[in-house]
């Protein structure tokens, strides 16, 4: 067995180093709440209705080639996760003039290759619309690739309104008891 001895100076570089990882941690931890997307909400006037009984937390984004997120929400009890990503109008010419598109192309990014999967596109009627303010929306429902989450089931819901810009939320789910709202257009 060996052992080592810290002299002095090892122990000042040891203490910087510390001071430098848990600086750098807890910057890191800014991220994981309604303030990362909190202008991009006031920008495009929306209103984040997050669960009163505390049973979601804001948690790191995971980096995907599929799908590029603004922030993301895991139930407490590890049941679901949503993915959010907020596209202001004038951001993306494709995302404000045709959302249709933008969503039939995360559509293809978020399931996997596999042809024996069956997909389910509703869009939404006037009541839907109206619970929502937006002029346009969609939903789909299929097994998303392992690359977006390790969750069985994901429900694509992407709406739109004209002026303020579209809303794409991944519920990554086990069972589709209930799944909150969260968001939704403001009325003027």
């Amino acid at each position: 067995m060996t052992t080592y001895r810290i002299h002095k100076n090892d122990r000042k570089w040891m203490l910087i180093l510390t001071s430098f990882l848990f600086v750098f941690y807890v910057n890191g931890q800014r991220d994981l709440g309604i303030e990362s997307i909190e202008s991009q909400l006031d920008e495009m006037n929306l209103a984040f209705d997050m669960p009163t009984e505390n049973a979601f937390k804001f948690s790191k984004l995971r980096k995907s080639e599929f799908f590029e997120y603004d922030t993301r929400i895991r139930a407490r009890s590890n049941e679901m996760e949503v993915l959010i990503a907020l596209h202001p109008d004038g951001k993306d010419s494709l995302t404000t003039l045709f959302p249709h598109l933008e969503f039939q192309r995360l559509l293809a990014n978020l399931s996997p290759n596999d042809d024996e999967q069956n997909i389910m596109v509703v869009g939404w009627r006037a009541q839907k619309l109206k619970e929502r303010n937006a002029d346009w929306g969609a939903e789909a429902y299929f097994k998303p690739r392992k690359d977006i989450s390790n969750f069985p089931y994901l429900k694509l819901i992407g709406f739109y309104r004209e002026g303020q810009g579209m809303v794409v939320m991944a519920y990554c789910f086990d069972k589709p008891d209930m799944v909150p709202q969260l968001i939704s257009f403001q009325e003027e």
